[in-house]
């Protein structure tokens, strides 16, 4: 034959002469035979050189047919070699022990070459049609129990093979019938001499007979056995034979489906429907399937050919297999992908997402396309125990009827309460197919889109519910399976809203770093201005007493060496003292600044009032001869450190107290206003006050704009007072005219 592709086979056969006829047959098809005497050799040929199909003799010396099937078939690497068992046994038995070692076909010596070739050409078609593995069944027969795990298909194939045996055998009997009356209808003599002849060959048709009845009794054995519903067909589509199942499945006794059209039974049609295999079977002449819903199960359909030893159609194997289990493992299978798949998107689209609104609009759009809704909404719950919508999808937008900004208000801090409020409230998802007749429903407003399914999920944090997803207008409702799914998928959620809160905290707690640098950094460069003042003022006006002391003292030590002190010299010796007082008052002084840092800093509330009034009466106290006008406004109240505050306030009263002593009617204020846009407090005097070109000078440690005999000070007040303000994270700032008083403004955080 042209055209055939070379298909390995292996012949095993111990007679010489019946291997060599059979590879003449195989080789004369186009097939590449290779020809082994017995199972031991045919496993070393197929370890070197795997053949698609292997044929073999049952009765063979050292391993028997049976043994090299069932070693074939529980091999891993050459369990898909088809294999064909050839024998002169022809007892049911024979069948069952091939069924037992896993083989494909099974064939009676002597075989038709068509009948061989057929069978070859069916394994080639199903080589792509694996069955799954199906349960044991349990065969009785003649008092011995044999258990068969053999695939649907190959009980199928062992079934059509033993099927066509019983046919080629009763088209042979009708052939010597017609033989024997043509030639009864010759000469006498010939009927005289092929009496014996008929009477022998009536026996043997009569033998055949009971021996295809017998195994059509034990293959309706076997059938009943099969855990799927299993008919034989004719031409025609009719059934001829049926098996328990069959009557199972379709609740019908077996007497009721002989003769009926398989679609009758199957599609309650009263003729094929399009897309049945049975149609296409008739065509193409190889095995069809179909997978079928019937009810809430679903069924696979497959219709093998009977072929004639013509190669014609002759009949079907119609077998209807309960595939329910296995289609809802595939679905559980879909949605999980499903499930995973949308998680997976939620965690990509919501790392570019700019707010928790734009992560919420991403979870609402996966949600909506995992369940099929048509709208749906998620918010969180307010600290005032309201809800408040965070994002509602675009199609619930469109929907809507209600003018947007009234929309927008009525989303907002709503009431927990009618079907919704129901998951918020007792913590749990809700389904409600059926609103109109629920009973927690309060309505819609108007404009609202109408409800016509709900499915509620609340959003937990650590097991405290912060929100609620809601799902709506699904066009079949919802479902369990749903609710498991957006029940999973609100985990994701929660976790993709709570990352983006930390990416925002972190966000912000990066801000105040920067900005605490930036606040450390000019704290830093102050600090160095105060350490360059602090040394010119080492180098300087420390110095200056000490040249004071050291000039005055060589004078009297000079002058006065050798005779008593008189009046100048005492005046020397009196300089020579206040020198030393303005630098011990000058190193208190330094040492009072470099203490503001080190104190323990505690914040509380503070009554400026009170402690500006009572450091005011302490210096009218101490002045008694002075008459100064205080006046310090009520209730200024601040929150800082009450110490250092106390220090501060001497210091710029003590400042007002100071520059006002020339002034006839002296006058200091304490209040607050509201100055650069922020609040102030203040202490005004109308005092020397000061030049405003140099009001940069004013809080640097030892920077004076009066000389200390105009008005006696170390200059390490104001910059005292600047450092207690700057440490609170408050300004301080001061506003001047010369001869006309002056202003000191602090603001505190």
């Amino acid at each position: 034959m042209a055209n055939i592709d070379k298909i390995k086979i292996l012949v095993v056969e111990d007679s010489m002469t019946q291997a060599m006829q059979l590879q003449h047959i195989l080789e004369k098809n186009g097939y590449d035979a290779t020809v082994v005497s017995d199972g031991s050799e045919a496993l070393r040929s197929i370890s070197k050189s795997k053949p698609l199909i292997v044929i073999s003799d049952i009765i063979m010396p050292e391993m028997d047919g049976y043994e090299l099937c069932r070693q074939i078939k529980s091999n891993e690497l050459y369990r898909d070699i088809s294999v064909i068992l050839l024998t002169v046994l022809s007892q049911p038995q024979a069948v069952i022990l091939a069924l037992r070692c896993g083989a494909d076909k099974f064939l009676t010596k002597p075989y038709d070459e068509n009948q061989l070739l057929s069978a070859i050409q069916q394994l080639k078609e199903n080589l792509n049609s694996q069955d799954p593995p199906q349960k044991a069944i349990t065969v009785s027969y003649r008092g011995e129990t044999y258990s068969i795990d053999s695939t649907r298909s190959q009980i199928i194939n062992l079934l059509l093979s033993t099927y066509e045996t019983a046919v080629t055998k009763s088209l042979e009997l009708i052939k010597t019938q017609a033989e024997l009356k043509r030639l009864n209808e010759g000469r006498e003599e010939i009927v005289d001499q092929r009496t014996a002849v008929i009477r022998f060959e009536a026996n043997e048709r009569k033998a055949a007979e009971e021996e295809v009845v017998q195994t059509a009794r034990e293959w309706q054995t076997t059938l009943d056995a099969a855990n799927d519903a299993i008919w034989i067909l004719d031409k025609e589509q009719r059934i001829l034979r049926s098996n328990k199942t069959a009557e199972r499945f379709f609740h019908l006794p077996c007497g009721d489906l002989i003769d009926k059209y398989c679609w009758e039974i199957v599609h309650g049609t009263t003729q094929p429907i399009p897309e049945c295999p049975f149609l296409r079977a008739r065509k193409s002449l190889r095995r069809e399937t179909m997978d079928l819903q019937i009810g809430e199960g679903w069924f696979q359909v497959t219709v093998d050919p009977i072929l004639d030893v013509a190669g014609q159609y002759a009949g079907a194997v119609h077998i209807v297999s309960d595939i329910t289990d296995r289609k809802r493992a595939e679905e559980q299978i879909h949605r999980q992908s499903k499930l995973l798949a949308a998680i997976n998107s939620v965690f990509l689209e919501t790392l570019t997402a700019e707010s928790e609104e734009a992560v919420a609009q991403v979870c609402l759009n996966v949600a909506q396309e995992l369940t099929g809704s048509k709208f749906g909404f998620i918010g969180e719950i307010t600290p005032e125990g309201l809800y408040t919508t965070t994002a509602l999808s675009d199609p619930g937008w469109e929907a809507c009827r209600i003018p947007e900004t009234k929309a927008n208000v009525l989303i907002k801090d709503m009431v927990i309460r009618g079907i919704w409020g129901q998951v918020i409230l007792k913590e749990q998802s809700l389904i409600v197919n059926d609103p109109v007749s629920y009973p927690n429903r309060v309505g819609i407003p108007e404009g609202h889109p109408p409800l016509t399914s709900f499915l509620g999920v609340p959003l937990k944090d650590q097991g405290k519910v912060i929100g609620m997803i809601a799902m709506a207008n699904r066009v079949s409702g919802y479902t369990a399976a749903h609710q498991q799914d957006m029940e999973a998928l609100s985990i994701a959620f929660v976790e993709a809203i709570r990352r983006k809160q930390a990416e925002k905290k972190i966000s912000q707690l990066n801000i105040e770093l920067e900005q605490r640098v930036l606040d450390r950094t000019a704290q830093l460069e102050a600090t160095n201005k105060e350490l360059e003042t602090f040394s010119y003022s080492v180098s300087h006006d420390l110095r200056a007493p000490l040249r004071s002391i050291d000039g005055f003292s060589q004078i009297l030590l000079e002058k006065y060496q050798d005779k008593p002190l008189d009046d100048k010299g005492k005046t020397y010796l009196e300089k020579v003292c206040k020198a030393t007082q303005r630098m011990s008052l000058l190193i208190d002084d330094i040492l009072k600044l470099s203490r503001i840092t080190k104190v323990e800093f505690k914040r509380r509330n503070v009554n400026m009032s009170g402690m500006t009034r009572a450091i005011a009466e302490e210096y009218q106290k101490d002045n008694p001869d002075r008459v100064v006008d205080v006046i310090v406004q009520e209730g200024i109240m601040v929150q800082g450190d009450s110490y250092l505050m106390q220090i501060a306030m001497e210091n710029l009263m003590n400042n007002a107290w100071k520059f006002t002593g020339k002034e006839a009617h002296p006058r200091i204020e304490f209040g607050t206003t509201v100055s650069y846009g922020k609040n102030a407090c203040f202490i005004r005097d109308n005092g020397a006050g000061f030049d405003m070109a140099y009001a940069n000078k004013l809080f640097g440690a030892f920077q004076r704009l009066h000389t200390t005999d105009e008005f006696p000070g170390t200059g390490i007040g104001l910059a005292t007072v600047q450092r207690i303000i700057h440490r609170h994270g408050g300004q301080v700032w001061a506003e001047g005219e010369k001869g006309k008083g002056a202003v000191f403004y602090f603001t505190l955080p």
